[in-house]
């Protein structure tokens, strides 16, 4: 998704969704900030001076300052500094850092004070831009960074600050500003703040933070304040405080909050003083190995004593909270201790799930009044400090661990490194100079006034702006009941449990939609379909003119023989090889000689087999003789068969196939972008281009995901190294009082699959698929490898799956392992009116590697069994026909374990790799559903059969569809046949939230007793025959015929066999030499 520059502010002019109280940011474009550059360079400033601050300040006071609509630049390089710059009273201006600065004098103070700046963006267009304090050599005696004074309308991101003397970064009585995409490494010791804010309209979100102080903390005075997507990276966490007299802090939320190491999750403290904490809510956290957690402290030993009878904390939330801290024996996890001459009032601890290392759990209370831990209830005065013991929370699961967690903090002698930004990122990922030279060309040149802002800002400002266009158009109400294909993945992506909202079971409110957009869906779908079957060739000639119409040249030689294939084994899907074509175009880059070279060569890694084609004959054979992987794989093997029928007419050649699930072949953009400015000859073998990949798995060093992210382009999110590796939580606001005026994220439908979903602009996605996990190495230059699936980024070129092809009593509908043939219908096979109503899945955990371990919590098998076995006091929103097949649809919210045992029949049924589960086996079987195997015939019992993504794709898909059953399938793979199928007419798809799968059983099968109970529905005096929505019925039944109609025509081994025919003509074209005289040309 791109945003223009005038979409980008006027987003950013709407109030976020939380406590901000109006727009935050600039009030104009950066264009209009760029009337004047005011390069320091041209103001006594170079390149490696040894103090770089008279020349900030001349270019301030002569340039910036006489020049409204002026950048002050700084441009890439290193520069040292002992003059500190104050940059006082300019408007429309702003401050680009794209050079390194570094702190050489030990002078008191502040390097650089922005004060009373309105209209101002303080930014690097690199990501590399920063100012290193060097801390360790005049530590708590020095500068700190970074101060901005009484400013408003500003914004500061995407720069790095780095050890700083003191504090990093300190908002300083300031208003309506935007803090994002900041760096801050800090020291392990105290005195090392990260940001600091005080003032009014504060929206700072999506930061890390490693030091031994605060985080990001709030100071008096302060209102209206938005703190959310914080990586505290062994940090000492957040706060409030600390507060002494005239306390005034209200309207203040913290969201999303990843705590690892340091001191607390969170923290308010005080000694004595006065004033007030209100109206201030802490969402969402999670905390790994704090010393604290969830901690009230107004006799914080660490402040001397403030005249006053103590701040009055009141209205303060906490909920949805998972942590363990590392010794409970010597702390309480929740630690509420207020001032006894001023006790907390409406104090509310709501699902927040605490328990420590050690297996130790207490709470402490003090003049303490609210709901949950140990506070009493209602309000009176003050109390004794108690502390009382706790059992382990059951809705605790062990918080998933960050792949960039770091394990311990920063030395406080020791100098500390600049993290890397876009800039060195890409350098590193770069094969060559010369390459890396034009890549960065656009990076990191110097803007001049001609430049178009749109390149930088909106690119970098879409990942994030993107959640808020989101939110903003379903407050509207523009996206009610509607589908988004960028927000099918679930956003709470490292909570162990989902996050209830407090169940509404007795209220007996309900609310109206206008338009069920199933039946639309449906109706466009089969529209679709018939128009594309309608369309395909009739005759070779047609073929040829529809070949040449698509891709901009003549069909392969022997596309005629290949055309009399299809014709005289009935195949339909004639035309529709776009995704082929896709999957074979970056080698039409190289010459015929490099591509027959790299497919030799790829048949020596490991996992890698061979299938020659030789004088007419085909065999499978591999090539490698020090692997313990040498027998052909069953996919060689079903290759070979495949190409059988017609081996005879190809000519001499040579296909890698790939032995494993994964897609293997990643190529970085820049490779693709500019595949002539890199070494491409491979004579001297693969070692010669990408070193060595001779060790199967990542063994430590590197992951998939690190691979993967190269792929994307350079200025995606995937490519910063801090939003590459940052969670990403739910962003949506609960109203505990009533029903929204609109379903919400319950009731979203999608068109298809994700199979082309971007993780490059959504990266925080990546912990929610096991295949970013997978422990085997991938390829990062263009080699021809033959893989069953990919998903979106991959350079394999797909087959169909020996699972498809081939037949076996595991993944094979109606095959009759007894007298070895295939029947027509299954035995097993129930009458539609005697299947059962609930969605079933059996299936083993997703695993296979886990490099780096400790995310498989989240792969999207555990995920999704542990979502349809919750039990926890959550609640869905349902919508419904109310009366049963009316046109009328209600909705209300329901139990979700209420539907979960009456919709869902989903179970593992046994563990693979549970030795890189967290906690071992015994906690994988505690955290999820676990049953008895079942056989592929009795699947045949339900009516809906869900199919999910294993480590890699599901290889039960065309046995689903070939029942009598309708399928609903889930996944982020593209298919040989990804081209030829229609969602919403063969099949259901399925977001990888899951989050609408409630909502499609409700439309499909009608409102279950718990949803009547709920809305309070009259339909509950129906007998339960007439509670069904005879309508949806009839609409899935149409589901299961029409996908069981497609596999018997469309999905044949036939069709697979016309598929690989096809490829194997266009892959001989890429092996000649002379490539025109392999083209048909009559």
């Amino acid at each position: 998704m791109l945003l223009t520059a005038a979409l980008v502010l006027a987003v950013s002019a709407l109030p976020a969704l939380g406590q901000l109280s109006g727009r935050v940011g600039p009030t104009t474009s950066r264009q209009a900030k760029r009337n004047t550059i005011c390069n320091v360079l041209n103001y006594g400033g170079s390149v490696g001076s040894n103090d770089i601050g008279p020349a900030i300040q001349s270019a301030f006071n002569n340039c910036v300052l006489k020049n409204t609509g002026s950048t002050l630049y700084i441009p890439p390089g290193n520069y040292n500094m002992q003059t500190w710059v104050t940059l006082n009273g300019a408007t429309q201006w702003a401050l680009q850092l794209d050079g390194v600065i570094t702190r050489t004098a030990t002078t008191g103070g502040h390097m650089f004070v922005v004060q009373n700046a309105n209209d101002f963006e303080m930014w690097s267009s690199t990501s590399a831009g920063a100012i290193q304090g060097n801390g360790y050599q005049c530590r708590n005696a020095g500068p700190r960074l970074l101060r901005i004074i009484t400013s408003q309308n500003f914004s500061l991101h995407d720069v790095i600050f780095v050890d700083s003397p003191e504090f990093h970064v300190i908002l300083d009585n300031s208003s309506n500003g935007e803090v994002y995409n900041l760096a801050i490494r800090g020291a392990d010791i105290g005195g090392s703040d990260g940001i600091d804010v005080s003032g009014t309209n504060i929206w700072i979100h999506d930061v890390e933070v490693s030091n031994r102080d605060e985080c990001v903390t709030i100071k008096n005075p302060s209102s209206n304040h938005q703190i959310e997507r914080i990586w505290c990276n062994q940090s000492g966490g957040s706060a409030i405080g600390s507060l002494g007299s005239g306390t005034t802090i209200q309207n203040i939320v913290y969201r999303n909050i990843y705590t690892v190491g340091g001191n607390q999750m969170f923290m308010i403290k005080s000694n004595g003083g006065d004033g007030y904490v209100r109206n201030v809510v802490f969402d969402q956290f999670i905390g790994v190995g704090t010393a604290y957690a969830l901690n009230i402290d107004e006799y914080w030993s660490s402040e001397s004593t403030q005249a006053g009878n103590g701040v009055q904390l009141s209205d303060i939330t906490f909920s949805n909270w998972d942590g363990y801290i590392t010794d409970g024996q010597r702390r309480s996890a929740y630690r509420l201790v207020c001032a006894d001459g001023a006790p907390c009032t409406d104090i509310n601890v709501n699902n927040v799930n605490l328990w420590a290392s050690n297996n130790v759990g207490t709470y402490t209370c003090r003049s303490a009044y609210g709901s949950g831990a140990c506070l009493k209830s209602g309000g009176g005065g003050s109390y004794a400090q108690a502390t009382q013991s706790y059992n382990k929370p059951s809705g605790y699961a062990t918080p998933t661990a960050m792949s960039g967690n770091l394990a311990s903090g920063f030395p406080s002698t020791a100098a500390i490194p600049i993290p890397k930004g876009n800039q060195e990122q890409l350098n590193r990922n770069h094969q060559d100079a010369t390459l890396a030279g034009v890549a960065l060309a656009g990076l990191s040149k110097p803007m001049s006034a001609t430049d178009s802002p749109h390149d930088t800002w909106t690119q970098r400002r879409t990942y994030i702006l993107f959640g808020v266009l989101v939110l903003a158009f379903v407050q509207a109400g523009l996206y009610a009941g509607r589908w988004h294909a960028a927000d099918n993945f679930p956003d709470n992506t490292l909570l162990a449990s989902p996050s209830p909202s407090p169940p509404i079971v007795h209220t007996r409110i309900r609310g109206h939609v206008d338009e069920h957009p199933i039946p639309k869906l449906m109706d466009e779908a089969e529209r679709k379909f018939r128009k594309l079957l309608s369309k395909q060739s009739r005759s070779l000639k047609a073929a040829v003119a529809e070949y040449r119409r698509r891709y901009r040249r003549n069909p392969p030689k022997g596309f005629d023989e290949w055309w009399r294939f299809a014709q005289e084994n009935n195949v339909r899907m004639v035309d529709e090889f776009d995704g082929l074509m896709d999957d074979m175009a970056p080698f039409w880059n190289m010459t015929g000689a490099e591509f027959r070279k790299r497919a030799v060569q790829a048949a020596q890694l490991p996992s890698i087999d061979l299938v020659r084609i030789r004088s007419g004959e085909a065999e499978a054979t591999t090539i490698k003789n020090d692997f313990d992987d040498d027998d052909v794989s069953m996919r060689a093997r079903s290759f070979l068969l495949m190409v059988s029928k017609f081996q005879h007419t190809l000519p001499d050649m040579d296909f890698p196939i790939n032995a494993r699930s994964e897609g293997r072949v990643l190529v970085p953009w820049e490779l693709r972008a500019y595949p002539n400015t890199t070494f491409q000859d491979s004579l001297g073998g693969i070692n010669s281009i990408v070193g060595s990949l001779y060790t199967p798995d990542w063994q430590g060093r590197g992951s998939v995901w690190e691979a993967y992210r190269r792929v994307c382009p350079p200025d995606s999110p995937a490519r910063r190294l801090i939003s590459s590796k940052r969670m990403s939580f739910t962003h949506d606001i609960t109203n505990y009082f009533q029903l929204s005026s609109k379903p919400g994220n319950d009731f979203k439908f999608v068109r298809g699959v994700d199979g082309n979903f971007s993780f490059c602009n959504n990266p925080w996605a990546h912990y929610n698929q096991g295949h970013f996990f997978s422990d085997w190495r991938t390829v990062p230059l263009p080699y021809p490898i033959l893989s069953p699936a990919k998903s979106s980024g991959y350079g394999d070129i797909k087959i169909p799956s020996h699972y498809y092809y081939g037949t076996t009593r595991r993944y094979t509908y109606a095959w009759d392992e007894v007298n070895l043939e295939m029947k027509t219908l299954d035995s097993m096979e129930r009458p539609w009116e005697k299947k059962d109503d609930k969605i079933f899945w059996r299936g083993a955990t997703t695993g296979g590697g886990s490099s780096p371990p400790g995310f498989s919590p989240q792969y999207q098998r555990h995920r999704f069994v542990r979502m349809a076995s919750d039990t926890s006091p959550k609640n869905t929103t349902i919508v419904f026909a109310d009366p049963p097949s009316s046109s009328n649809y209600v909705y209300a919210k329901v139990p979700t374990a209420a539907l979960n045992e009456e919709i869902m029949d989903v179970a593992f049924v046994s563990s693979v790799d549970h030795v890189n589960y967290p906690g071992g086996l015994q906690q994988q079987m505690q955290d999820h559903r676990f049953g008895d195997a079942v056989l592929l015939r009795d699947y045949w019992a339900h009516k809906y059969l869900l199919d999910l993504d294993g480590m890699s794709y599901s290889g039960k898909f065309f046995a689903y569809l070939a029942s009598d059953s309708a399928v609903i399938k889930s996944s982020v793979y593209s298919e040989f046949f990804s081209d030829w199928i229609q969602p919403w007419l063969h099949y259901i798809p399925l977001s990888s939230s899951y989050q609408e799968l409630y909502n499609i059983h409700a439309f499909f099968s009608g409102a279950t007793d718990a949803t009547l109970e709920a809305a309070n529905s009259t339909s509950l005096a129906l007998p339960h025959e007439r509670r069904k929505t005879l309508d949806g019925d009839r609409r899935l039944r149409r589901i299961a015929r029409a996908g069981k109609q497609w596999k018997k025509t469309i999905g044949r081994q036939v069709d697979m066999e016309a598929y690989v025919y096809r490829l194997c003509l266009e892959y001989a074209r890429l092996w000649s030499d002379d490539r025109e005289a392999m083209s048909y040309t009559r």
